[in-house]
């Protein structure tokens, strides 16, 4: 009986490593879903639902923020428990972990800028009208 030689067999092997490759074996967990996506930038995902705390002058504002994507965009809301009015959040711009958040507040148009420091916290600088302060954020 002849033994076929090594670089007989590469061919072989090739074929059924790649036959086997594209289907699953019986008793193998399907593949997960990916996370949730983030702005078409790459960036951070922000989307979900946030507690929040704006502190100006040493007075601290709790509230919820929601932001949903659109497309390759961010939308959302904010509602600090001291207002009386819900914040829209326009838009939201991604680079990394960095983000800037253009809100339309009772008051005026407002800004949060800063950055994912973690999947579940953001830090930020609030600035609007009137109002300048630090923004924090905890995903729920």
């Amino acid at each position: 009986m002849r033994i076929p030689s090594l670089p007989s067999t590469l061919p072989l092997c090739a074929a059924l490593l790649a036959a086997c490759g594209g289907a699953p074996q019986p008793g193998t967990p399907a593949p997960q879903a990916a996370a949730p996506a983030a702005a078409a930038t790459g960036g951070a995902v922000l989307v979900g639902d946030w507690s929040v705390q704006l502190q100006v002058q040493g007075q601290a504002s709790n509230g919820s923020m929601r932001i949903s994507q659109t497309g390759a965009g961010y939308t959302g809301i904010l509602q600090l428990d001291t207002a009386s009015q819900v914040s829209s959040i326009r838009s939201v711009t991604v680079d990394g972990a960095h983000f800037v958040a253009v809100l339309t507040t009772p008051d005026g148009d407002a800004r949060i800028e800063g950055n994912l420091r973690t999947p579940v916290l953001m830090e930020a600088t609030y600035n609007g009208r009137h109002v300048t302060g630090r923004f924090v954020a905890n995903r729920r």
